[in-house]
């Protein structure tokens, strides 16, 4: 593989103070969005930089977030979010294990990343003590098998995922855990 899976720079920014590594993945994000690349994922918004300013930056010390990179450019992410904060999607009453969420650039997809970065996120998480969970839709064929690859398995379907469905996919969702 001739990508590169390490943890996100929150210290190389740009003029504005929004990390270079987050900027990528803002940058093919919402080209994907645009484009109708990331059919699963639960959010139909931009990703902003005061989003990454807010959110983002304020969690950087108790979330954990790994990067693909390939050329110099970030073509992958994965989080496990751990501050209730940082993801504007949680309800912070719900936040007893962190939620982890990755994407990876559609020309990239198929190669591997995202289970590299899961991997990564996983040892992370291990060595520090730590659990996740994550959801996800079950007619997204692909992060399921990336999920059983990585012996994950569904510990509940919720029939019905709020934000699932507001974002307009199936709102019966896998909950899984980390194995």
């Amino acid at each position: 593989m001739d990508y590169i899976i390490r943890f996100m720079n929150w210290g190389n920014k740009n003029e504005k103070g929004i990390p270079r590594d987050a900027e990528d993945v803002m940058r093919y994000f919402n080209y994907a969005l645009d484009k109708g690349g990331y059919p699963y994922v639960p959010r139909k918004t931009r990703i902003t930089e005061e989003e990454i300013i807010k959110l983002w930056l304020a969690g950087k010390d108790t979330n954990i977030s790994i990067v693909a990179e390939f050329d110099g450019e970030i073509v992958g992410s994965g989080t496990a979010l751990f501050d209730p904060k940082s993801n504007i999607y949680s309800l912070e009453s719900e936040r007893s294990l962190g939620e982890y969420a990755i994407t990876v650039n559609p020309t990239s997809q198929n190669r591997g990343i995202g289970t590299e970065i899961t991997k990564r996120i996983i040892e992370e998480c291990r060595s520090r003590g730590l659990e996740f969970i994550s959801h996800t839709s079950i007619d997204n064929n692909q992060a399921i098998r990336m999920m059983e690859k990585l012996g994950f398995k569904p510990k509940k379907i919720i029939e019905y995922y709020e934000r699932y469905a507001n974002a307009g996919l199936n709102p019966k969702v896998f909950l899984y855990k980390l194995p």
